[in-house]
């Protein structure tokens, strides 16, 4: 069977992840994220000893693809422990890479994270956006950030503690 194929560019935006599971010794993790379209994969840095890692880096490759959007993989997120060139996945998402929007406007979005076979009971979730836009129109559109940081709130927290 023959179907059109066309060249496009994916963008994954990767603010952070909470509530990761645990992978090391110490308690704690090395995580980075590995996005994967179409046999075509990108990764990030790992960041050191945390379960809720802020990377806010952007993930951006060409991937051909099939013009038709019904025949087109699946857009695979994986987070993974890093130690000593092992790689341990943690949790991962997918999502129809019909459904990845070409232009990504809005604020990024919490995406729950399944658990991996050796994480059974985890509740990750990745703060995340992503984009699929044919490579034409990739120069017509700079990715949507300029900076890749989240709008947050400051607050305070105030303890109060009363031993005897």
């Amino acid at each position: 069977m023959a179907y059109n194929v066309r060249e496009y560019v994916v963008r994954g935006f990767f603010y952070q992840a909470v509530n990761l599971p645990i992978s090391d010794p110490g308690g704690l993790s090395d995580p980075f994220v590995k996005m994967s379209i179409g046999g075509i994969s990108g990764r990030t840095d790992h960041i050191p000893t945390t379960l809720n890692p802020q990377w806010r880096e952007i993930l951006e490759f060409p991937v051909i693809l099939p013009a038709d959007p019904k025949l087109q993989p699946d857009l695979y997120v994986e987070v993974c422990d890093a130690d000593d060139s092992v790689y341990e996945l943690m949790c991962s998402m997918s999502c129809p890479a019909s459904e990845v929007p070409e232009e990504w406007n809005r604020p990024p979005k919490w995406f729950a994270l399944e658990p991996s076979s050796r994480h059974p009971h985890a509740q990750a979730q990745i703060l995340a956006a992503f984009e699929l836009l044919p490579v034409e129109d990739a120069a017509k559109h700079a990715p949507f950030c300029e900076e890749i940081q989240p709008r947050v709130n400051r607050c305070e927290v105030e303890v109060l503690t009363v031993g005897v």
